[in-house]
């Protein structure tokens, strides 16, 4: 069976390349999952404040019914 490889017979550089390719891609995706956590850690506090807010204001208002 005949095979064909395209380009020439150098490798060495594509392996450079790809390389590259590689390391590049995993600091995006890196950068990316630490945008996305600094987002969830934002959420997550300001979550948190508005439960200790509504806790807060739920108990002023029983304590001004006299509950």
């Amino acid at each position: 069976m005949a095979v064909v490889r395209l380009g020439d017979g150098s490798r060495r550089p594509r392996r450079f390349m790809g390389a590259l390719r590689r390391l590049r891609l995993r600091w995006v995706v890196a950068a990316m999952y630490r945008r996305a956590l600094r987002r969830l850690r934002a959420c997550y506090a300001k979550a948190i404040r508005d439960v200790l807010e509504g806790a807060a204001l739920f108990g002023a208002a029983r304590a001004d019914a006299g509950v």
